[in-house]
Parts: C-alpha cells; structure tokens; sequence
C-alpha cells in the first residue's frame, strides 16, 4: 500500500490496482474493527453497573444483576421489538413500537428463557462437567478471591 501509486481504499476492491488487499481487510475485521464494539459493550456494562448501584444492594449483587440484565433483558427486548415491528404493516404504528406489554411480553419471555436456558446446556455441555465445576468453584468460591 505504501507504494502504490494510487491511493489505495482498503474497503473499495477497485482502487487496489491488482493487488490482493484481502488477507489486511479479513485481519481488520477480524484483530481491529471489533474493538469498538467490545469498548462500547464495556461502557454499558458500566452504566449497568451504576443503574443497578442506585437500588442499594452489595456490590456481588449489583454485577449479577447488572450481568443479566444485559445477557438477558437486552436481547430479549431487541428482539421482541424487532418481531413485532415486522409484524404491524403500517409505517407510523411500526415506528411507535419500543416495547411489548402484557401476555405477550410474559409469553414471548417465557420463551426467551426455555432458547436461553437451551444455550446454556449446550455450552455446560461443551465445556464438561470437570471444567464447569471448576468454573463454578472459581465464581463462587474462595477461589475468586486470590
């Protein structure tokens, strides 16, 4: 790239004048561009953190909480929201849609929960009963605080 004669777009194929630029633009998606996005999953973490904070409970609390509501509140309300807004044909009404209410919530929840809990089998199961019992000896355990 540095000596190329044109200036070279890594994201626009036509300005690499023949060369492969591919291998540097699968490592910058793979090493670079996903940074932004663990930072920015960080920062809600941490504002997690502080909401949780406001309700009084001691600090191992405020993670775990802060924890699910991320893992699993968030998803759920995207994709609940999502599912409905494909669902309402009209324009305006789609755009009010910012989250379900009532049986459906609880429905939809409900299984929201059972696909989770499906998940986390799967990788309790991967991962193997020796190595889970560890990792639940480490979470909970003295073991956590070393």
């Amino acid at each position: 790239m540095a000596s190329a004669e044109k200036i070279v777009d890594l994201f626009n194929a036509s300005t690499w004048c023949g060369v492969d630029y591919n291998p540097l633009v699968n490592l910058v998606h793979r090493r670079i561009a996903l940074h932004p996005i663990h930072h920015q999953r960080v920062e809600n973490h941490v504002q997690m953190a502080a909401l949780v904070a406001t309700t009084h409970v001691e600090e191992d609390w405020r993670t775990w909480r802060a924890m699910s509501l991320s893992i699993i509140m968030r998803p759920f309300n995207e994709n609940t929201v999502d599912d409905k807004k494909q669902k309402v044909v009209d324009q305006k009404k789609r755009e009010k849609i910012i989250r379900i209410e009532g049986q459906e919530r609880v429905e939809q929840f409900v299984d929201h929960c059972d696909d989770f809990d499906a998940k986390v089998c799967k990788e309790m199961e991967k991962l193997g009963t020796k190595k889970f019992n560890y990792l639940c000896e480490r979470i909970t355990g003295d073991a956590h605080h070393r």
